[in-house]
């Protein structure tokens, strides 16, 4: 049987985004549950149509708490284009177009 390569979600960064830890000196942080089993599963599909890890376990936190994604890489904004995303996913200049800032 393959191993999932998502299995880099497993790793300490999630267990401490998805738990209860609060951050030492950092008060104003907003932590959230994540169903983990999700996520994997929704990684693991962003994955499958050609996203890096990172990248799609970055879409996949964006869309668990509903947030723009905003990116610099313009070969990963035109790959977000082609999903079905939950979220909006754009560069910094299509964002504040959005959001009607000059």
């Amino acid at each position: 049987m393959a191993t999932s390569p998502i299995k880099a979600l497993d790793g300490i960064w999630l267990n401490k985004l998805i738990s209860n830890q609060r951050p030492s000196s950092q008060e104003t942080a907003k932590f959230i549950k994540v169903d983990k089993t999700y996520a994997r599963k929704r990684a693991e599909k962003l994955v499958s149509v050609g996203l890096g890890v990172a990248d799609a376990a970055h879409l996949v936190f964006a869309e668990a708490v509903e947030a723009d994604f905003i990116t610099c890489d313009d070969k990963l904004c035109k790959k977000c284009r082609t999903l079905d995303l939950a979220i909006w996913a754009g560069n910094p200049v299509a964002f504040c177009d959005k959001e009607g800032l000059r």
